[in-house]
């Protein structure tokens, strides 16, 4: 298995007005200071293995996978949103990541 090399991004914190628009029942939206991302060029069409810690969320996708986050991030940069991609983690657990659309102003 060949793994890309990690790319990490310094995020800024989400406004309230940001973090009201995720509505989703139990699942409430999380916000950390970095984003490490990782790519597994693999056969695992599914991966989405995501691991939190206090100050980071590190993400790795299967090269199939990756597809559907960089449209999810394209697709909030244009207005558009409210679904979800998943991917199976690394324990067998499925793993969501969601895209809202940015609020008005």
């Amino acid at each position: 298995m060949r793994m890309s090399r990690p790319l990490t991004f310094e995020l800024t914190k989400p406004t309230a007005n940001i973090l009201a628009v995720p509505n989703n029942g139990r699942h409430k939206a999380k916000s950390k200071p970095r984003l490490t991302l990782s790519i597994l060029f693999d056969n695992s069409d599914a991966l989405l293995n995501i691991q939190e810690d206090s100050d980071s969320i590190d993400a790795t996708f299967s090269s199939m996978n990756i597809a559907a986050f960089v449209k999810g991030v394209e697709d909030v940069r244009l207005g558009k949103g409210d679904y979800n991609m998943s991917g199976l983690g690394r324990d067998g657990k499925e793993n969501d990541i969601w895209f809202w659309w940015q609020p008005r102003r």
